[in-house]
């Protein structure tokens, strides 16, 4: 379905039925190819799989010029306010910086969030090689990964890397170059309370593509943990 969003119209896949969460695709990715294998992973677990195409992308319309990741959080908080809820909140790589930047804007959104890939401190090490498939989809929209990449540089890092104050799962492969795991590290180095960091062995930028086997347990393990932990808070 289309959701309107102030100015723009963005495109969103949704599977399943269950406490909502909401993906938040790569850089120039869309988040209904992105997360095939763990919207279905999570629909059969009893959650609502919501995947949001970013402007631009698929049937996504809106304003490419002069964005901040202020103004790609607010699409993403329309989305949740079209289905009148909060949310469960998976972003992968620059999808990350959306979903931190969602949690600090609108905290009473973002029940929880699960970071794939998490740069934004640490500059990459080095060109992280991608499978031919990956590259013939990103080649798709160049004007939105542009676009998408000015945004980085409008938006203070001040402004969304702590991830406002929600409970987070951060997943880093020890093979990434593009967001080496230092990222990770130093995010829960920082908020030992609340981020929770699991590293995968030989895993790449494109972990949830390398090991799936691997991060979706993690990732329904986590929210399986919060919906229970939140159940418990209601009923005491």
């Amino acid at each position: 379905r289309r959701i309107r969003a102030g100015g723009a119209r963005l495109e969103v896949g949704t599977l399943g039925d269950g406490p909502a969460v909401l993906l938040l695709p790569g850089l120039g990715m869309p988040g209904t190819e992105e997360f095939d294998t763990l919207g279905e992973a999570l629909a059969a677990a009893g959650f609502r799989a919501i995947a949001l195409n970013p402007r631009g992308i698929g049937r996504s319309r809106g304003r490419l010029q002069g964005i901040t990741l202020h103004d790609l959080a607010a699409d993403a908080e329309e989305v949740l306010r079209h289905f009148d809820t909060s949310a469960h909140v998976v972003g992968r790589a620059y999808g990350n910086r959306v979903a931190r930047c969602l949690a600090a804007d609108a905290p009473d959104r973002v029940r929880s969030l699960v970071l794939l890939a998490a740069g934004g401190l640490v500059p990459p090490t080095s060109k992280q090689p991608q499978a031919s498939v990956w590259r013939r989809r990103r080649r798709r929209w160049p004007k939105v990964r542009r676009a998408q990449k000015a945004a980085i540089d409008a938006t203070p890092l001040a402004d969304w890397w702590d991830g406002g104050h929600a409970p987070t799962l951060v997943i880093q492969g020890l093979a990434d170059r593009t967001a080496p795991p230092e990222n990770g590290r130093r995010l829960a180095s920082a908020h030992p309370q609340r981020v929770r960091l699991k590293e995968i062995e030989g895993a790449g930028h494109e972990l949830l593509r390398e090991r799936p086997a691997r991060v979706v347990p993690e990732v329904l393990a986590f929210l399986r943990e919060r919906e229970d932990t939140d159940r418990e808070r209601s009923d005491a």
